[in-house]
C-alpha cells in the first residue's frame, strides 16, 4: 500500500513538474507590443510592432529553469503614417535593412511578490546588446483547454544605448522610449 502511495506522489511531482517546465508560445491575436516616447516636451509619438514572437518556460517553483525569449521584426512597424513608419524603419532610427530584429533572452528571473517578478536578460537592438532589468507581472489564467499565462511590462529603454536617433536630442526627443508588452501565453 506504502509502495502505491509513494508511486502516486512520485507521479504527481513528475506530472506538474511537466507542466510547469513545459514551454508556452505567445498568442500573437491576442497580444500587443506598443512603444511611445515623448518628443517636444510634452507631445507623445506612439505606435506598435505587428510582427513578434516569444516563448517560455515556465517553472514557478525553481525560477533557474524558467527562461523568456522574444523577437520582434522590426519592419512591421505600425504608427498610423506611412511617413512615420518609414522614418523609424530608416538608418537613423531602427535601420531595419540591417537589423531586422529586435530579440530578448532572459538570464535571470527573481520573485519580487505575488504575480510580480523582476527579470534580467539581454535585449539587442541595431546589432548593440545590453543588459535590462524590469519588473513584469505574470497572471496564470485557467481555462478549461489550455493552460495559459498574461505577461504585462513596461521596458524603458535608453534609446542613446542603442543608437537610435541620436542626432535628435532631448527635448527634441526624449532619450527615453517606453514599450509595453501584453503578452498571452499559451502551453
Amino acid at each position: 500500500m506504502k509502495q502505491k502511495q509513494y508511486s502516486l506522489i512520485l507521479f504527481l511531482i513528475l506530472f506538474f513538474n511537466a507542466i510547469y517546465a513545459s514551454p508556452y508560445s505567445s498568442l500573437i491575436k491576442n497580444s500587443s507590443i506598443t512603444f511611445s516616447v515623448k518628443h517636444f516636451l510634452f507631445l507623445k509619438a506612439q505606435g506598435s510592432f505587428e510582427d513578434f514572437s516569444g516563448k517560455i518556460n515556465w517553472d514557478p517553483n525553481d525560477l533557474n529553469k524558467s527562461t523568456f525569449t522574444g523577437t520582434i521584426n522590426a519592419k512591421n512597424i505600425q504608427t498610423g503614417s506611412k511617413k512615420y513608419n518609414s522614418l523609424l524603419l530608416s538608418n537613423q532610427f531602427l535601420n531595419s535593412k540591417t537589423y531586422p530584429k529586435i530579440t530578448f533572452k532572459s538570464t535571470s528571473i527573481k520573485h519580487i511578490s505575488d504575480s510580480n517578478y523582476s527579470i534580467t536578460g539581454i535585449l539587442t537592438s541595431k546589432g548593440i546588446s545590453k543588459q535590462i532589468t524590469e519588473k513584469i507581472k505574470l497572471h496564470p489564467i485557467k481555462t478549461n483547454k489550455k493552460s495559459q499565462i498574461n505577461l504585462i511590462t513596461t521596458l524603458h529603454i535608453d534609446r542613446r544605448e542603442f543608437k537610435i536617433a541620436p542626432q535628435y536630442p532631448w527635448p527634441l526627443l526624449d532619450n527615453i522610449v517606453k514599450i509595453q508588452l501584453n503578452i498571452l501565453l499559451e502551453k
